[in-house]
């Protein structure tokens, strides 16, 4: 029998569809990739330029304006900045698989 608390806070029984039976169970996961879902290289580069290109550009715009403490501040926060979008294109724009009609009913 599964509890389960409602909106209000009251315990509510209901009873477990599939008794434990989690292979034949419509609600449990199987752990398979989504179709959609980025794997193998692709995963590897998103995650490359999500982490590394916001710190590489913060990195070049405190080189080319650090000349003084506020500067190097404005141009860390400026480079971050800048490489978060990049990097959010670059991900969004050319790593993402390519749309397959395997998918489509």
């Amino acid at each position: 029998m599964c509890i389960s608390i409602s909106m209000t806070g009251q315990d509510q029984a209901k009873p477990a569809p599939c008794e434990g039976q989690c292979n034949s169970c419509q609600v449990a996961d199987d752990g398979a990739p989504k179709p959609g879902g980025l794997s193998g290289w692709r995963f590897t580069c998103s995650a490359m330029v999500t982490f590394l290109l916001p710190l590489a550009c913060a990195v070049a715009g405190i080189a080319a304006f650090g000349n003084s403490p506020a500067s190097q501040l404005i141009a860390a926060v400026g480079g971050i900045f800048a490489g978060a979008v990049a990097a959010s294109i670059i991900t969004r724009c050319w790593l993402r698989p390519p749309k397959s009609d395997q998918f489509h009913t």
